[in-house]
């Protein structure tokens, strides 16, 4: 049930952002920025999260520390591409 509710929230918290955004998909090169974005996030994720697993007493343990930051940060970077918009 705990999962489901993170999986509602965040499809939830999706949908307002795209909603809130004031720019639209009109153009091919938006999508493009989106997809992009939200790649650069997650590669940044994990270098966060091996980061934080070089610090752990077992890092073998705690491999899904990578795993969050990578998904931490996709969302982050879709959340950025989505919020800014190109100068007309």
């Amino acid at each position: 049930m705990k999962f489901i509710n993170r999986i509602f929230f965040a499809v939830l918290l999706s949908v307002l952002i795209v909603g809130w955004s004031k720019c639209g998909f009109a153009e091919e090169d938006r999508v493009k920025e989106v997809l992009m974005d939200s790649l650069y996030g997650g590669l940044a994720g994990v270098v966060v999260g091996a980061v934080v697993l070089a610090f752990t007493k077992k890092p073998g343990d705690h491999l899904e520390y990578m795993a969050y930051g990578a998904a931490g940060g996709a969302l982050g970077g879709t959340t950025y591409a989505l919020v800014k918009c190109p100068k007309p």
